[in-house]
């Protein structure tokens, strides 16, 4: 599975980076499984693409699994969820 993340940066007026720590987990019965997790300096007002890859292996179980991306700076948290359905040959 491959695609990308854009995390625009607020200009907030102040000068210097922010930390952006972006982490992509997964639902399993389990419980939530980090499946990707990248740290990064950015300057405000700016904008990055962020690509993604999740290898989904040949014994992955055919069903729907949700994947859910949080970018965080400092304790600001941002969450977006996405839902796919992974088919079996």
């Amino acid at each position: 599975m491959i695609g990308e993340a854009i995390i625009i940066l607020h200009d907030d007026g102040l000068k210097g980076t922010r930390i952006v720590a972006v982490n992509m987990t997964v639902a399993t019965p389990f419980g939530d499984v980090s499946v990707f997790r990248q740290t990064m300096r950015m300057e405000r007002g700016t904008k990055v693409v962020v690509p993604i890859s999740i290898p989904i292996g040949t014994k992955v179980p055919e069903g729907e699994y949700y994947f859910d991306l949080t970018v965080c700076v400092k304790t600001e948290e941002v969450n977006v969820g996405h839902e796919v359905y992974i088919y079996t040959e």
